[in-house]
């Protein structure tokens, strides 16, 4: 698996990074906003971790921007900000996953990725199977579609 981290504590990127490449994972790190996205336009990876604070372009932009660019990679948000309205807008701007820090390796991190991946893995297969097409394009497009609603304070 292909990872780009987007983080600005270089200390957590060091430490996360060294933890998934001793599994095996290949991993790009990046240190702001715009720089990441950047990445993101360059190569495909199969994940994404991405902060919500950083430098030049936060993560809710990098999101929305890359949703918009219909890059379907899932995103992983990795941030400080845990309460309800902060994980209601990085889930509603397209992230697939949230976790708040401090968080466990093993126990959070590991896992969702493992699922996520999971996920992409079956959802390759099935966009592949053209009988699961049963509906009509623009019913499918309206039931797929992801609304960004801001739940800012």
């Amino acid at each position: 698996m292909n990872i780009l981290m987007i983080e600005d504590d270089r200390e957590l990127c060091s430490a996360v990074s060294f933890r998934l490449e001793q599994e095996g994972f290949s991993v790009t790190l990046c240190h702001d906003g715009e720089e990441g996205l950047y990445y993101m336009q360059e190569t495909p990876y199969d994940l994404v971790i991405l902060d919500r604070m950083l430098p030049h372009m936060n993560g809710i932009e990098i999101l929305k921007e890359a949703r918009s660019r219909q890059i379907k990679t899932p995103f992983i948000i990795l941030t400080a900000l845990g309460e309800l309205n902060d994980r209601l807008t990085g889930l509603n701007c397209g992230a697939d996953d949230y976790m708040v820090k401090p968080f466990a390796f093993e126990e959070e991190l590991k896992e969702k990725m493992e699922r996520l991946n999971a996920l992409n893995i079956e959802l390759n297969l099935d966009e592949k199977d053209t009988s699961v097409m049963d509906t009509e394009p623009e019913q499918r497009e309206e039931q797929s579609e992801r609304k960004c609603v801001s739940h800012e304070r």
